[in-house]
Order: C-alpha cells, then structure tokens, then sequence
C-alpha cells in the first residue's frame, strides 16, 4: 500500500492533534492533582499511598512537560504545591524541582523571582540538586555553572 505524501501529512498531523490533547488532559490532571494535594496536605487521604500513587507519578510527568515545553503555569502551580506543603519529609518534589532547573534553568530562576525567591524553595532546589548530582558531579558539564546560580539565588 503506497501513502501520498498528503495522506501522511494528514495523518501526522491528526497524531500531533491527538498527543496534544493527551498532553493537555494529563496536564489538567496534574494541576489538578496538585492542587487537591496542597489543598488537603496533612489530611490522612493525602497522605503517602495518595502521595505514592497519584502524586509521585504526577510530578514525574509534570517534568518531562516543563523540561520539553517550558510550561511556566505548570511549573508555578508546582512551586504553589511545595509552599503549601512545607514540612513534608518526600524527597521526590525536590529532586524533581532540580531536574526541571537542571533542564530549563533560565525558566525556574524567573519563576522563583516572580514569587520573591522565597528562601523555602530555593532551599528546596538546593536540596534536590545535591541529591541529584551527589557524586555525579561529572556528568554534568555545567554542573559549576547550576551551582554557582543557585547560589546565587540565595543572594
């Protein structure tokens, strides 16, 4: 079976229609999610089993979304969630909010100084970037250059 060049332009076309509303229910899912989180933070039905199996895979997408898209109103609804869960012993959000500066770190310094760079979250990335980069310094070529900005954030 031969496919015209139209037909394949077609058909591509209605497979990126079809991941972006994917990708636009899933990240009103995970704002969503976030919020009901922050919301109920310290309510015993949000508590680990919700954080395991709704939370964790959540922000897992929210990632590889703002990493690929520099999504800022994911990225904030994300950073609204650590304020409003502050004190939480999860490890999982902190290492995610350093992959994400790690990926977009012109897009997470911005958004930090939108909210006044509470020392809170920049305490949260300092925190996640250690965990991720702890003895893997190496492979990352500008790992100098992320830790002198984050540094620099608590200036």
């Amino acid at each position: 079976m031969k496919y015209s060049t139209k037909t394949s332009i077609i058909t591509a076309i209605l497979i990126f229609s079809c991941l972006s509303i994917v990708i636009g229910q899933e990240r009103n899912e995970i704002i969503n999610l976030m919020e009901l989180y922050g919301a109920n933070y310290g309510d015993e039905n949000y508590s680990f089993e919700f954080v395991e199996t709704k939370i964790h895979p959540a922000l897992d997408q929210l990632e590889k979304i703002v990493c690929a898209k520099r999504d800022t109103e994911l990225l904030d609804c994300f950073l609204e969630m650590l304020l409003d869960t502050q004190g939480s012993a999860d490890e999982t959000p902190s290492d995610i909010l350093a992959a994400v500066f790690i990926c977009q770190t012109d897009v997470v310094e911005a958004r930090l100084a939108a909210i006044g760079t509470e020392d809170y979250l920049i305490g949260v990335l300092e925190f996640g970037f250690e965990n991720t980069t702890y003895n893997r310094e190496d492979e990352f070529e500008n790992y100098k250059d992320l830790r002198n900005r984050i540094d620099k954030l608590f200036k």
